[in-house]
């Protein structure tokens, strides 16, 4: 068997076993009992077996390659394994998509000079690939359907670094459907009753209805300088890389948790239009406006469905000052709320995720992921335009060659929708005292 096959195999089989001791780590009860923590164990040791296999047999190819005599090409053959792009030995994730960016607006759009410019990024040959297949399409390819697979994963990359910056993307559970796909969903339970010998069984329905996500797309339009358009340092990719993953996921967010945003054909509803917000009572201290309405929106939580899989979800500076509530006693109120790393924290024994997004700065909201329906193939297409206006955030329309502009924009298509209205629940933060 050749080196690059043995390598592959083992990085499979290790790829496996990680994931295995992923999911015994992630189930919803976190404590190994000793059956599971024999079998985490012995997964360990596998992977570390696999991967002293994995330098031995990478030191032999090195070593075999130095002694390896040059060899005249006389042909050439079909090789479908011969590329990989899942390696970028020094680029950041992320990094291939911003160059694209970069590089469609550096060059107006002209794939053939995009492609050659590319070259020189070594650690992402991807890039390259991506212009070549633009400019003269994949019939010249030595390898069939390798550009179109750098133009996957290259989106993929970039998709897999926008989700956890979006709500989406910290919390597990979320039913994912296909678009344009009817699902039917329950609006109602059945029944059960016991029945004694001979007894007619008694009649239980279901009510059932249907629904279909259509298409949607959100897009971000960020502009950069001309200047920065021409970057050719890792801090600017990084700058464009992060604008895009900004723009985007806090317009996500700010949807999700807009509650004056109803449904159009264009965009989803919030999972709060159309839900009554639970405000604070001001004739109670802060603590106890807080436990109220807690209690009100736990109770309302507890007639459908109960807690499995719920989750809060608040701003970041809630988060803290919650956090940072103590008693007469000097002690924290809320003792769950105390971490900041890894949004480790909890209220009331549910799970806390943060967003900064800026409908959710007054607002904490109680959502069960299970009832919400989440269409989401992870495509994301790119344009550039250095001619065209923008509007800017004080509502001012700039025109982009006037000011020596270029901009990039990215669409990224999602849809979500309430199986039912009682999938999120929230508690109004606004606070006057009497």
């Amino acid at each position: 068997m050749k080196f690059a096959e043995q390598i592959k195999n083992i990085k499979a089989a290790r790829a496996d076993k990680v994931k295995s001791m992923e999911t015994l780590l992630t189930s919803e009860d976190a404590t190994l009992d000793e059956a599971q923590t024999a079998q985490y164990e012995t997964l360990e040791t596998e992977v570390k077996s696999l991967d002293a296999q994995l330098k031995r047999i990478q030191d032999l190819e090195k070593m075999s390659a130095e002694n390896a005599s040059d060899v005249v090409e006389t042909t050439k053959s079909y090789a479908p394994s011969s590329f990989n792009i899942k390696k970028h030995k020094d680029a950041e994730q992320g990094v291939g998509f911003a160059r694209i960016a970069g590089l469609m607006a550096a060059t107006k759009g002209n794939p053939q000079l995009a492609a050659e410019i590319a070259k020189k990024f070594e650690n992402t040959p991807a890039v390259a690939e991506y212009f070549k297949a633009k400019a003269v399409g994949m019939t010249d390819s030595e390898v069939w359907g390798g550009p179109l697979v750098n133009d996957t994963h290259l989106v993929d990359e970039f998709v897999e670094l926008l989700r956890p910056a979006t709500v989406f993307g910290k919390i597990q559970g979320f039913r994912n459907v296909p678009f344009n796909t009817k699902i039917s969903v329950a609006n109602s339970g059945t029944n059960a009753n016991w029945v004694g010998e001979g007894q007619v069984k008694p009649k239980t329905g279901m009510s059932l209805s249907s629904v279909s996500l259509g298409f949607a797309k959100i897009a971000a339009i960020v502009p950069i300088s001309q200047e920065l358009a021409r970057f050719s340092t890792p801090s600017a990719e990084l700058l464009v890389r992060d604008d895009l993953v900004k723009e985007i996921a806090s317009r996500i967010d700010d949807t999700l948790f807009d509650a004056t945003q109803a449904e159009t054909a264009d965009v989803p509803a919030s999972l709060l239009n159309g839900v009554t917000a639970i405000p604070l009572d001001n004739t109670l201290s802060f603590v106890d406006a807080i436990d109220k309405a807690a209690s009100t929106i736990i109770a309302t939580f507890s007639e459908y469905g109960g807690f499995e899989g719920c989750y809060f979800v608040m701003s970041e500076i809630s988060a803290i000052n919650l956090g940072m509530m103590k008693d007469a006693m000097g002690r924290p109120v809320y003792e769950g709320m105390q971490g900041l790393i890894n949004n480790q924290r909890t209220l009331f024994g549910l799970p806390v995720v943060t967003s900064n997004s800026a409908t959710l700065q007054t607002k904490v909201v109680l959502m069960r992921p299970s009832d919400i329906l989440v269409a989401d193939e992870g495509g994301v297409d790119l344009s550039v335009n250095d001619s065209a206006s923008y509007t800017n955030t004080a509502g001012d329309l700039v025109s982009a060659w006037e000011n020596n502009l270029v901009l990039i924009r990215a669409e990224r298509y999602i849809r979500w929708k309430k199986a039912r209205a009682t999938a999120a629940a929230y508690i109004d933060l606004t606070y006057i005292p009497a």
